[in-house]
């Protein structure tokens, strides 16, 4: 695998798992409004509930993909290290 690949991946997952922050916040407002206007929430919150298990999911994969591109750096900085030693 490729560290620049793997880069690319990460700043994405990052970019998502902010996006849906946003939209759990949105979501959050829009059933406090709801709620405020006494107007059944059983809808939102089952779709704040699905928004908060996908934010969860994402954050899951963005802490994947870093472990990887720490993987990746090491192994990178191991060969460098090595090949100086040896060189």
């Amino acid at each position: 695998m490729e560290l620049q690949t793997e880069l690319d991946e990460l700043h994405q997952a990052n970019r998502h798992v902010a996006l849906m922050r946003r939209c759990v916040r949105r979501q959050v407002q829009l059933m406090e409004r709801l709620q405020s206007q006494v107007r059944d929430t059983a809808i939102a919150e089952r779709l704040l509930a699905t928004m908060q298990d996908t934010l969860a999911v994402a954050c899951e994969h963005r802490a994947l993909v870093a472990g990887l591109v720490a993987q990746l750096r090491q192994q990178r900085t191991g060969t460098v290290t090595a090949a100086r030693t040896h060189g």
